[in-house]
C-alpha cells in the first residue's frame, strides 16, 4: 500500500493543483496621545483553492475548483491605571473574522464556469469565461 500512496504523491505535483494565500498587517502596542493610553491592531485576510483533476466522458481533462476565502481583525486598547480611577475600564478589546467567499467552478480547454457565494452579504455570482491565447 506504501509503495502505491508513494508513486502517487511522485506523480501528483501538489503545487500544481493546491494554493493558498495570505497577507496581513498590524501594529504593536504603541502610545496615543500623552495620557498613557496604548492601542494595538492587526489584520489578515486568506484565500484557499483546490484545483481537482477530473477525467469524466463529459468533462474529460478538466479541473474542478474549489474555493473559500475570508478575513480576521482585532485590536485593543489599554488605560492607565489614573483613568480607569476615575472610570474608563482596564480595556477595549475588538475582533471578528469571517468567511467571505466560497465558490466552486470547473475549468476545460481555456473555457471555465463559477459560482461565488458570500455567507457575509448572501450575495451570489455566476461567471463564464473564455481564455484566449495569442502567440
Amino acid at each position: 500500500m506504501s509503495d502505491m500512496k508513494s508513486a502517487l504523491m511522485e506523480d501528483l505535483d501538489l503545487g500544481k493543483y493546491f494554493s493558498i494565500s495570505g497577507g496581513g498587517s498590524g501594529t504593536p502596542m504603541r502610545d496615543i496621545g500623552t495620557e498613557g493610553v496604548r492601542q494595538g491592531d492587526w489584520n489578515f485576510r486568506g484565500k484557499a483553492e483546490a484545483q481537482i483533476p477530473l477525467d469524466w466522458a463529459l468533462l474529460k481533462d478538466a479541473l474542478l475548483r474549489l474555493s473559500a476565502g475570508g478575513y480576521a481583525f482585532g485590536g485593543n486598547v489599554d488605560f492607565p491605571q489614573e483613568l480607569q480611577d476615575r472610570g474608563a475600564p482596564p480595556g477595549v478589546n475588538w475582533g471578528d473574522s469571517v468567511i467571505n467567499n466560497l465558490g466552486v467552478g470547473f475549468s476545460q480547454d481555456g473555457f471555465s464556469t463559477d459560482w461565488g457565494y458570500n455567507p457575509e452579504t448572501g450575495e451570489n455570482r455566476f461567471g463564464v469565461n473564455k481564455l484566449w491565447m495569442f502567440p
